[in-house]
């Protein structure tokens, strides 16, 4: 699985690079980014067009209000009654007063209409893009809900751990030398031997392949299990402590073939010592 590295401020500019509203700088940089496949990057671009593209569809007709007909209009007749006393030139056989209406007066009429026909097409844009702001706005409300729903999450998850930990409970910190954003916390209750483990930002583990948790003592290495991380790469795991596992220095995470190995032959991706 490809690890998306385009920066979170980025990630939620996709609405204003699609409307081009972006910096030169941050255009390329997303360009860029996409290039490389991102498969999460360019699911949410996908998105982010079908939305625009039925908000362009569902924006209703506007019709000008009759106060700007009535304004035009008196603009055309007070600008065609300022044109200046035409000289007429009698045509060949043709009497001056048998001329048809002046050439002027029909383009200034012509250039009326048109102004009266840009104007209310400049209404049914500024129409449309309120419409379609107001739909972006939606849209990045929900994103910012989703976000806060995450985050409430993970402090109710931090505030359950803090809660429960007592004196005959431990708190063991995972930390990983692999991958940077990649950690988790393993509470042991060491008067009911049960272990609790909180895994983040650990990609899925590749095709074939499994984690496997190790128990760590001053004389062997016992296996805990095997483990798949869901699509956000976290992890809840409870179990309780091996038969026979005593004096236990630390635990650590490994990546193994699928069914598990007697001893850890993968890298190890997550550790942490028993203080």
């Amino acid at each position: 699985m490809t690890l998306c590295e385009l920066n979170q401020e980025l990630k939620l500019s996709f609405e204003c690079y699609l409307l081009g509203e972006l910096s030169p700088n941050d255009m390329a940089a997303i360009e860029k980014h996409l290039a490389t496949g991102c498969s999460s990057c360019l699911q949410e671009i996908k998105e982010l067009q079908e939305i625009f593209a039925s908000i362009a569809c569902s924006a209703p007709s506007v019709t000008p209000p009759e106060q700007i007909r009535q304004k035009l209009l008196s603009r055309l007749q007070t600008e065609v009654k300022a044109q200046p006393s035409l000289k007429l030139v009698p045509m060949p056989k043709r009497a001056w007063y048998k001329t048809p209406l002046s050439l002027l007066g029909k383009v200034a009429a012509s250039l009326g209409l048109l102004i009266l026909l840009a104007e209310t097409v400049f209404l049914v844009h500024i129409n449309k893009k309120a419409v379609l702001q107001a739909e972006l706005a939606k849209v990045q409300e929900h994103k910012i809900q989703i976000l806060q729903t995450e985050l409430n999450q993970k402090q109710k998850d931090i505030s359950n751990i803090e809660t429960s930990i007592k004196s005959s409970r431990k708190l063991i910190a995972l930390d990983s030398k692999l991958i940077s954003k990649a950690s988790g916390k393993a509470l042991w209750d060491t008067d009911q031997n049960a272990w609790q483990f909180y895994i983040s930002d650990l990609p899925n583990a590749p095709k074939g392949r499994t984690y496997q948790l190790w128990f760590i003592t001053d004389k062997e290495l016992i296996s805990g299990g095997t483990f798949q991380t869901n699509e956000k790469g976290s992890m809840e795991l409870r179990l309780a402590t091996p038969r026979n596992c005593k004096n236990i220095l630390e635990v650590a995470i490994s990546l193994e073939p699928i069914g598990g190995s007697e001893t850890p032959t993968g890298a190890i991706y997550l550790s942490g010592p028993i203080i």
